[in-house]
């Protein structure tokens, strides 16, 4: 699955195939082994009560709502210049392309 593909999730109502638990995917994790999660919160019940949320391999959820419960922030992948410094910030490896996302949330 791709990076646009998981991110589409956020917002959206969500059941997990296997526990059949509902709820809204708030988080995406891309996690360094490969493994793609969503943090489903689950609906509140008839007695105001919530239980926990929790990550599910992005797999295993089916979206089961038409629009998500709210606007989707828009992410932008952006590359940084090529450099040959390194910093003792940067992660292990040889120095070059550094991507990074950035969040333009639409509630300011």
């Amino acid at each position: 699955m791709d990076v646009e593909t998981a991110l589409n999730f956020l917002g959206y109502k969500v059941e997990d195939k296997v526990t059949k638990q509902i709820g809204v995917v708030v988080s995406i994790s891309f996690e360094l082994y490969g493994c793609i999660q969503g943090l489903v919160v689950p609906e509140v019940d008839e007695k105001g009560a919530r239980s926990d949320s929790r990550w599910y391999d992005i797999g295993r959820l089916v979206i089961i709502s038409d629009e998500p419960v709210m606007a989707q922030p828009t992410f932008v992948m952006v590359r940084a210049q090529k450099t040959s410094k390194k910093s003792f910030l940067d992660p292990p490896g040889p120095a070059g392309d550094k991507p990074s996302v950035e969040c333009n949330h639409p509630i300011k």
